[in-house]
């Protein structure tokens, strides 16, 4: 059992050295010529990553955080295709924001918010705030899909309340990751362009689907820093 952890300790690591490298790769890239299908890539690598971790915290988590990825990364396959509209990708990306919620939702027993949540709602209030009067017909849209990333990332808030462990704020960063990528998106598209947003919405993506992977660990998070 030692032996065949150890493998996973060190398959991680290498995987993750190899996400680092195909995103150094990525940027480099977009730099001279524009390759987007190295996101995908990416995401391929993560879900590896995924894939090998033993005794996660909980199966069903796990299973939901690698569903949660694979959904991400079709999406953004598919949105690399000539003639995709930008919606196709949004639509696997709220289908696995909807998995990742009921996967955190699953993790804790429920209870009254914390008050630490009032947070989370002045962020979505000031982003809804700035966008409200510029998406016009979209207004119906961007409050659902508001409504959706806010209840994500409670319920990744209700896990660091309940745990207060190094894997559980692995989590909420992870979600909180992906809220930011969405924010910094629906700003540089519908309020005001953000330089370099071609660099910095998928790296922030892809941090916050490497965090939510290395959650899976659970307590066992430690082992990656612990090889001998």
């Amino acid at each position: 059992m030692y032996n065949s952890n150890m493998i996973s300790v060190y398959a991680t690591l290498l995987l993750i050295i190899g996400v680092i490298a195909t995103a150094v790769l990525y940027v480099r890239a977009e730099y001279t010529v524009p390759r987007p299908y190295f996101q995908p890539i990416i995401m391929a690598l993560i879900l590896l990553i995924a894939l090998i971790t033993p005794e996660p915290v909980g199966t069903y988590y796990k299973a939901a955080i690698m569903l949660g990825v694979i959904l991400q990364m079709v999406g953004s396959a598919i949105a690399l295709l000539p003639g995709v509209p930008l919606v196709v990708n949004k639509a696997f990306t709220l289908i696995a924001l909807l998995v990742y919620m009921n996967a955190f939702g699953a993790l804790h027993t429920l209870q009254w918010p914390t008050p630490w949540a009032l947070l989370l709602l002045a962020y979505a209030g000031g982003i809804g705030w700035l966008l409200w009067k510029r998406v016009a017909d979209l207004q119906i849209s961007l409050a659902i899909y508001g409504a959706i990333l806010l209840l994500m990332s409670w319920q990744a808030l209700e896990v660091v309340v309940v745990a207060d462990q190094l894997w559980a704020w692995l989590l909420f960063l992870g979600a909180l990751y992906l809220v930011i990528s969405d924010s910094l998106q629906a700003l540089d598209r519908f309020y005001r362009p953000i330089p370099a947003a071609n660099l910095l919405i998928p790296t922030v993506l892809l941090l916050g689907q490497l965090l939510l992977v290395l959650s899976i660990w659970g307590p066992n998070f430690g082992r990656l820093f612990r090889l001998f």
